[in-house]
């Protein structure tokens, strides 16, 4: 056994974590403080939810709140402060029972004004619909300008809203309007808001053939609010969708219309435009691909007066899940979150939602999918993405948070998980992070670390391990009273130090340059003029190399007196074979009434102890390890000493 120690630092340990670049599926995302909770059973909040440019603010609706009344709908809004989300003011409630208040909702970029639509007003008539915008106080939320109304029963004004960056110009939504000529054919208002009143810009956009039924489910304006995508669900062959301009008085196509394909039905139950309206996300969550309902995702970008997809379609990933019932894109367009409401990752119909980054001409998945709810708790059936595409919101809107439907949100924010390297300096043997201990120079082994923001850390060890290497270890002496006695060590090791010790029977302690010793911290230790007083002494060397020490064997000096006898000649043992493997006898002069033993290792632990029986004693040291050790028996009123060597087989 060789003992280690370092002196001041076992050992210097240094971790650089370093981030460098990482693939795309290496990115985590992390529930950013706790889940936002429904008030009320039934609520369903996250029908609808909007998320601030910066990801601190999020709006969230649940239209089937009956606080007050039957499905009269509310939406609140909160921030995040201090590592969690704060109602920002109070709620936002619907006037009137079944107004479905909070179906949609949309926020400004600093998240300061909200637009909510009530899609069931009875403004004029039955599902008539209506659009409510606030702005925040500091306090409360302020009512900008009076209600935006529907324009006939059943027209389901304000099923979609979008706001401009700043808040000031809104598009919206009436699916179910009459139009001209087809029942449901559909339109979309857009406003902006003018010394206090909103007040529509250009005429109204409507569903000019049967092939664009229910014009208007989702619109989504660009940040200036002069772009505006809309989606329209049912065509006789496909849904399409259709982006506008507005060219100073009227709003004008830019392109064709947006069409996805054959068998993708329901494109356009969600669209996204990006921050300059260039490019165009479309949900087609009804498509019937490979697996029924599955779901797509198609991205188009605008370039010289056309619309092209980029990349391929985005696939759902099973029957029914209904991707791209809810997506958005951030800023650039190049990121996304697709909500999937019915995917059964983690229970039947729990829902989950996946990011992408367009690179190198595809869309790649930006981590893990986001199992964040239980089943059927629709996981995914809103969200909406922040200006950086580093933080999302998804609405859980039939969940059972705190009350039966109540409905949930959850924010997820991106973790760039960083790598680095752990350098370490070992002495023989070292215990790292991962629990393990290893023995031998190591640059493979890895550790996760989970860091406070919840996010991996990827740890690669880079141990360099130091050996002592001691090549001569000191020789025992016996020596005459008065006599000089030399202790000898050697190591392979580079400019190496030294300490000689020495054991009068209370332990090994340092020597210094004294009395009868010079040469304590070199590899020669020098013993002058001894005496009788002397016999008995152990001396060892410990020997620092890199930071690492580790001892000789001891040596024993035994001192004759003039007579040519050792002053306890009479108590000399014998121990034989030594060296051994397995066993040890030791023989003791019959005089001597040995009583009790005990053996120590160079290190100064005792290893094993027991009670002396007969002159003659066989010890099994099979379960040592190789090295020195030192016997000692007491008895007589004394204590002998000697040394033994455990060697292998």
């Amino acid at each position: 056994m060789n003992l280690k120690t370092i002196y001041g630092v076992l050992c210097f340990c240094m971790i650089f974590i370093t981030a460098v670049s990482i693939s795309q599926a290496q990115v985590q995302w992390t529930q950013m403080g706790t889940t936002i909770n429904g008030a009320f059973a039934q609520a369903a909040l996250g029908k609808a939810v909007a998320i601030s440019s910066n990801g601190m603010v999020v709006a969230a609706g649940g239209p089937y709140n009956d606080s007050f009344d039957n499905e009269r709908g509310h939406v609140c809004v909160y921030e995040f402060q201090n590592g969690n989300w704060q109602q920002k003011g109070g709620y936002l409630n619907g006037e009137a029972p079944e107004d479905e208040f909070g179906c949609s909702v949309s926020i400004n970029d600093n998240g300061s004004i909200v637009a909510v639509g009530a899609r069931d007003n009875e403004a004029h008539g039955p599902e008539t619909g209506e659009v409510k915008v606030y702005q925040y106080n500091g306090g409360s939320w302020i009512q900008m300008g009076a209600d935006i109304d529907g324009e006939a029963s059943g027209d389901q004004f304000g099923s979609s809203v979008s706001l401009s960056a700043d808040g000031l110009t809104l598009a919206v939504g009436a699916p179910n309007n009459d139009g001209v000529s087809f029942h449901g054919i559909g339109e979309v208002k857009i406003f902006r808001y003018i010394s206090g009143a909103w007040t529509q810009i250009g005429s109204d956009i409507t569903g000019s053939d049967y092939y664009s039924i229910y014009l208007g489910t989702s619109v989504d304006l660009d940040s200036t609010g002069t772009i505006v995508a809309i989606g329209a669900i049912e065509g006789v062959y496909s849904a399409y969708e259709r982006v506008y301009m507005f060219n100073g008085s009227d709003w004008v196509q830019m392109g064709g219309n947006i069409n996805a394909g054959a068998n993708v039905y329901g494109a356009g139950t969600s669209v996204s435009l990006n921050y300059d309206g260039t490019i165009l996300a479309v949900g087609c969550p009804y498509n019937y691909g490979t697996v029924a309902n599955s779901g797509i995702v198609c991205v188009y970008q605008y370039s010289g007066g056309v619309w092209t997809q980029i990349g391929t379609d985005i696939p759902g990933e099973g029957d029914s899940d209904k991707f791209g019932y809810s997506v958005d894109v951030c800023a650039d367009g190049l990121t996304l979150v697709v909500g999937a409401y019915n995917n059964d990752g983690s229970g039947a119909y729990a829902g989950h939602a996946r990011v992408y980054k367009y690179v190198g001409g595809s869309w790649i998945q930006v981590g893990a999918d986001i199992d964040g709810g239980l089943a059927y708790d629709s996981f995914g059936y809103s969200v909406s993405i922040s200006g950086q595409g580093e933080t999302f919101v998804a609405g859980l809107a039939n969940s059972d948070g705190i009350a039966s439907f109540s409905g949930q949100a959850k924010v997820y924010t991106s973790c760039l998980p960083s790598t680095g390297i752990d350098t370490v300096d070992g002495c023989e043997s070292f215990t790292w992070i991962d629990g393990n201990t290893y023995f031998a120079d190591n640059n493979t082994a890895t550790c996760t670390i989970t860091n406070s923001a919840g996010c991996d850390s990827i740890v690669t060890l880079n141990l360099t391990m130091y050996n002592v290497d001691i090549t001569h270890n000191p020789l025992s002496e016996i020596l005459h009273p008065g006599d000089t006695a030399y202790f000898h060590a050697e190591t392979s090791g580079l400019q190496p130090s030294y300490q000689w010790q020495s054991d009068i029977g209370s332990g090994f302690v340092n020597l210094s340059n004294s009395g009868q010793y010079t040469g304590v911290h070199t590899d020669s230790l020098k013993v002058s003029n001894i005496s009788m007083t002397n016999n008995n002494q152990l001396f060892r060397c410990l020997i620092t190399v890199n930071q690492c020490t580790d001892s000789t064997s001891a040596a024993i000096l035994e001192v004759i007196d003039n007579t040519g006898l050792g002053k306890n000649s009479s108590d000399k043992i014998l121990i034989f074979p030594n060296p051994a493997t397995n066993l040890i006898c030791i023989k003791t002069p019959a005089e001597f009434h040995a009583d009790h033993y005990s053996i120590v290792d160079k290190a100064g632990k005792e290893v094993l102890q027991g009670r002396w029986h007969d002159a003659s004693y066989c010890i099994d040291i099979s379960a040592f390890t190789d090295g020195s050790y030192v016997l000692n028996i007491d008895g007589s009123g004394k204590v002998v000493k000697s040394v033994f060597f455990k060697i292998k087989e």
